[in-house]
């Protein structure tokens, strides 16, 4: 221990002292060192001859009439005071925090359900819009074969079912035609919005990180007294406000669009089931 390093200990475990007397006690000990250190002995040498700080501070304070224990009891009580005051207020700040991203996260999931569900009969009315004039177009076909075969027998149905089939063909592969290139062009769409999408959600994750890191160096320091409350509630909004957004994304990139092969096979065996029908008929 160098002689600035003791003397500044001194003056901070003597603080119960006026400043005279502390000013008087130092300069004191700064004389002694120098008169050991004149007569041979290094710096370190010198203070190790006064002993243990604790003995020579208890010393000092017993001829100042001061209770040498005051100072300590302050400090265990100050230390075990600011150990609960801390541990009570992050044990707030949690539970807090906890009960607003539970809140928080009830509406997110909410709303993104909506929005599937909007999505979906989105897609689903587009689909209804492009199947619509075929499905038409079969029902009215249906209805003049009927008339015909209630006006002038089986011989001139026959002859409509066979024009109806032709036509109904050439109509079917005409719509299943366009069903896939509009689906294919749904899915080109969404296949550029996933790469946008993912190209963009870097800066919001490395920010998010950020806010994480922020947060927990802004609670240390408001529980060391600093005022810093108000970056404290700032920093928890953009940590829900990026949390919004990373959810939002996990539910774009993980969008689908139901192919309509599955639409077209039930079309083509319902038509097959009613030629039959009619056939038997």
């Amino acid at each position: 221990m160098s002689k600035a390093e003791f003397l500044q200990c001194l003056e901070k475990r003597l603080e119960i002292l006026n400043q005279k007397e502390r000013a008087d006690i130092l300069s004191e000990y700064e004389q002694h060192i120098e008169m050991r250190m004149k007569g041979g002995l290094t710096e370190e040498e010198a203070i190790k001859d006064f002993g243990d700080i604790d003995e020579l501070v208890e010393e000092i304070l017993d001829a100042y009439n001061v209770n040498p224990e005051y100072g300590k009891k302050k400090n265990i009580l100050h230390g075990k005071k600011v150990e609960e005051t801390v541990t009570k207020g992050a044990s707030k700040v949690g539970r807090a925090f906890r009960r607003v991203w539970e809140a928080v996260w009830k509406g997110i999931s909410s709303a993104g359900r909506k929005i599937r569900s909007w999505c979906g009969a989105f897609l689903t009315w587009c689909r209804s819009i492009l199947h619509f004039p075929e499905k038409r177009k079969k029902e009215d076909t249906m209805d003049k074969d009927w008339d015909m075969m209630t006006e002038t027998g089986t011989d001139r149905a026959e002859s409509c079912r066979r024009k109806r089939r032709e036509s109904g063909n050439w109509m079917s592969a005409a719509g299943r035609t366009c069903g896939w290139i509009w689906h294919a062009a749904l899915w080109c769409a969404l296949l550029f919005l996933k790469c946008l999408v993912i190209f963009f959600v870097w800066p919001v994750l490395i920010a998010e990180l950020a806010a994480v890191v922020g947060l927990g160096i802004l609670i240390v320091l408001l529980f060391m007294g600093y005022p810093v409350i108000g970056l404290v509630i700032i920093t928890i909004g953009c940590l829900m406000s990026g949390a919004v957004v990373l959810w939002l994304v996990k539910e774009i990139l993980f969008l689908k669009i139901k192919g309509s092969r599955e639409e077209v096979n039930i079309q083509e065996i319902t038509e097959t089931k009613e030629e039959s029908e009619v056939c038997e008929a």
